[in-house]
């Protein structure tokens, strides 16, 4: 029998399957969108920093991509990753799943990195996992809604990539003709 509720950080590879498995379940356009999201935080986040973004996927699924200086530990990156997607599970009521991905900043001269999962799947979202939710979320300020954003990203272009230069570099008023697109909510 499926447990509706379960919150479990990945300490090993059984625990991480279930987070894995969801983002596979993905379409191809979601997921190359979900990796420029991350490699986008990666690349741009100081090395003494932590940052995080929460995407909202259009499959409902939400995401939180953690950074953290190198300097901090394992233990204290899983438990701020949990909290973050216990607040995240919070922001967007309509989800029911949280996939929380964490590492650390980007440094070219110091090789290997680490990775922790966070996986909360919540049918139900109590008054109580609210309440925690908005406290965590208050007393550290995270994901302020003046953050919050929608963006739009298309998927294809219907002109060849000769024709899309053609059209930049002579005319900057055309606006772009797409086959596919797709919105996301983030809170930066």
């Amino acid at each position: 029998m499926k447990e509706t509720n379960s919150w479990e950080y990945a300490l090993n590879a059984e625990q991480a399957e279930v987070a894995l498995r969801t983002m596979a379940k993905e379409t191809r356009f979601n997921r190359r969108v979900m990796g420029q999201r991350i490699d986008d935080i990666i690349r741009t986040t100081p090395n003494d920093m932590s940052r995080a973004q929460v995407v909202q996927s259009p499959s409902g699924i939400v995401y939180v991509f953690f950074i953290t200086p190198r300097t901090t530990s394992r233990d204290e990156r899983r438990a701020e990753l949990g909290n973050r997607c216990l607040v995240a599970r919070d922001l967007v009521p309509s989800a029911k799943t949280v996939v929380g991905i964490a590492t650390e900043t980007y440094d070219p001269t110091e090789p290997g990195s680490s990775f922790d999962v966070c996986y909360i799947h919540c049918e139900e979202w109590t008054p109580d996992q609210h309440k925690q939710a908005q406290e965590i979320r208050e007393k550290f300020g995270w994901f302020p809604d003046d953050r919050k954003r929608h963006v739009h990203i298309d998927e294809y272009y219907s002109e060849t990539p000769t024709e899309i230069h053609r059209k930049y570099t002579t005319d900057t008023t055309s606006t772009r003709n797409v086959i596919g697109s797709i919105s996301m909510l983030l809170h930066a």
